[in-house]
């Protein structure tokens, strides 16, 4: 099932970015192409280290407060991300890209 990203702009949803390659980035871009609000909360890798991912992801969910995770396909900081959201009661939906239809 495609989860298509307008219906959320369209209805003032303000997003939420890690600032990855990917699916961040595509998700950031629409954004600016609809000219509706969005933040990029980076990783700060130089001076986490290795948990800087999971720190990120934590900082989204306990300073941003998120209503919804959409995530894709990817790897251990897109479970993280699951992880996160799911001990904290946030929905999640799984969106799919070109290579997994």
């Amino acid at each position: 099932m495609a989860l298509p990203l307008w219906p959320y702009a369209d209805a003032g949803w303000f997003l939420i970015t890690g600032g990855a390659l990917g699916a961040d980035q595509a998700a950031e871009m629409l954004w600016r192409r609809w000219e509706k609000p969005y933040i990029v909360q980076p990783a700060r890798w130089a001076t986490q280290g290795k948990l800087a991912g999971p720190i990120r992801n934590r900082v989204i969910a306990d300073f941003w407060k998120p209503d919804l995770l959409i995530t894709f396909p990817g790897g251990t900081g897109t479970a993280d991300a699951r992880d996160v959201a799911e001990m904290l009661g946030i929905e999640h939906k799984e969106g799919i890209n070109e290579q997994n239809q």
